[in-house]
């Protein structure tokens, strides 16, 4: 009966959800049965992404970071503010043949931004340290390397070209948005408060 956040499918017979009170399903098609993970019951889960089976992330309240490895979850531990929330999580598994490095993005409260290159060993996450924005932010998208987005508060849109992030002011709203998602590179959608929609 708790509240669900996230949904990720990694396939039809491969699919884990979370929410409130540190819930974590996972489902075959068929059945879901409740994983334990290793946070609280005052805990809330807001958001998961997978690369594979033995690659699943999740982030919540409490600067809580989840890794699953195949067998069983485990704590990550990031620093900083003690109490945050991490409301958003995004790989980009990577292409060997081209070259391409995987790169992992998490964000949060007070426009806090984490990224990392290291998707199969659970990650080792590093600050990114911006003045673009303190507002909360809900979720990031990263379909590519060099391209990856987070959206917030009051509006807010950043974008990542591979370097540096930076500010997108034709976003051409200030309603706060919740949720941001990638066909593929350059073609974004974000969803948020009043019905808002972008493209």
């Amino acid at each position: 009966s708790s509240t669900l956040h996230d949904i990720v499918v990694l396939s039809p017979t491969e699919m884990w959800a979370c929410g409130a009170g540190g819930i974590m399903l996972n489902g075959n098609g068929v059945v879901w049965v409740e994983w334990a993970v290793p946070v609280s019951s005052s805990v809330e889960l807001f958001a998961l992404d997978a690369l594979a089976r033995d690659q699943v992330w999740a982030v919540g309240s409490d600067n809580t970071l989840l890794f699953f490895d195949g067998a069983s979850w485990s704590s990550r531990q990031l620093g900083g503010v003690a109490g945050r929330s991490l409301r958003g999580v995004s790989w980009y598994m990577g292409d060997d043949f081209l070259g391409y490095p995987p790169v992992g993005m998490i964000v949060g409260d007070g426009g806090a931004i984490f990224k990392s290159d290291d998707p199969k060993g659970g990650g080792t996450w590093t600050a990114v340290s911006h003045s673009l924005t303190s507002v909360t932010l809900h979720s990031v998208a990263v379909p590519r390397h060099t391209d990856a987005w987070a959206v917030g508060d009051s509006g807010t849109v950043l974008h990542f070209d591979g370097h540096e992030w930076a500010a997108v002011h034709s976003a051409g709203t200030t309603d706060d948005l919740y949720v941001v998602e990638a066909y593929r590179a350059r073609t974004m959608l974000a969803a948020g408060a009043n019905g808002t929609l972008l493209w």
